[in-house]
């Protein structure tokens, strides 16, 4: 295996996306064990019977360092709430009783909280605007989901949310970068280093209007968003199946690298129909 695998899948139902995405995923874990593995392995041969307690206990650092100690790469994460943190509702979240966590969104806010990072919530409320809820329970929802979120370690400094319609024209609404760059004037927050992460290529349009790193995860709206408005994103941005595996990338500094396509990546774009050049000549997305 190697980084050139490809996955192809024929049919561009939702059971075929969803399928092929976690075997693309669980091969990029895969792959990213082997070969450090492979490299502690070579370094053996090198080394003598003395250096190589050494070496085992530097590999064992090293080990933890990559998947867990990597909060000097980006020091702020921005994310959407719905869809990445709770479930996605045609008919929007109006109570509490209709919140729902995504599997696994708690404990990845945990592990990025616990490895240094600071993490700000930006998430369009436009059914306050249609009448459908009202800004205290919007607010009480947020309270909500921040107790939840703290008892399993996790910290969100500030949610900010527009409560506005699409035909308002205000600043805040996703695509445009209103609530982030309001968090980086309150928050004194450096944007060169930070991320924002969302289901919709809104959020990466307003993360690349804001000048931050960008990445779309297929969870809630993601999937159908990639598929239909993929073009309409202006810049690179990366893709993770869920937050979770947003956050091991992240832990993992793979966000950055943009010239180093992921598997999972490589197979959204395959079930696109698009090659490579494709993809970087015609839409300047480096996955």
């Amino acid at each position: 295996m190697d980084g050139r695998t490809k996955i192809r899948v024929s049919c561009c139902g939702d059971i075929y996306w969803i399928t092929a995405l976690n075997v693309a995923g669980r091969m990029v874990q895969l792959l990213y064990v082997q070969r450090t593995v492979a490299a502690y392995i070579q370094s053996l041969s090198v080394v003598g019977t003395s250096a190589r307690k050494s070496s085992l206990a530097d590999f064992n650092g090293e080990l933890a360092l990559k998947f867990f100690d990597r909060g000097v790469v980006v020091s702020t994460i921005f994310l959407d709430r719905d869809g990445v943190i709770n479930e996605n509702r045609a008919d929007y979240v109006k109570s509490w009783q209709e919140f729902r966590f995504l599997a696994g969104s708690r404990e990845a806010i945990a592990r990025l909280t616990q490895a240094g990072h600071r993490i700000i919530v930006c998430t369009n409320q436009a059914a306050i605007a249609r009448g459908q809820v009202s800004r205290e329970t919007v607010e009480d929802i947020h309270q909500r989901m921040l107790a939840s979120i703290a008892e399993y370690g996790g910290m969100i400094e500030k949610v900010y949310y527009c409560p506005h319609g699409k035909d308002e024209n205000c600043i805040c609404r996703k695509p445009r970068p209103g609530m982030l760059l309001r968090a980086q004037k309150e928050l004194n927050i450096n944007m060169h280093d930070a991320i924002f992460i969302g289901d919709s290529i809104t959020d990466v349009r307003a993360g690349l209007a804001a000048g931050v790193h960008t990445m779309l995860v297929l969870t809630g709206l993601g999937i159908e968003q990639f598929r239909v408005h993929h073009h309409e994103a202006n810049g690179p941005f990366r893709i993770a199946l869920n937050l979770r595996h947003a956050s091991e990338s992240i832990l993992q500094g793979f966000h950055l690298h943009a010239d180093a396509p992921s598997l999972l990546e490589r197979a959204c774009y395959s079930m696109l129909g698009m090659s490579k050049g494709e993809r970087v000549d015609s839409l300047d997305v480096y996955v």
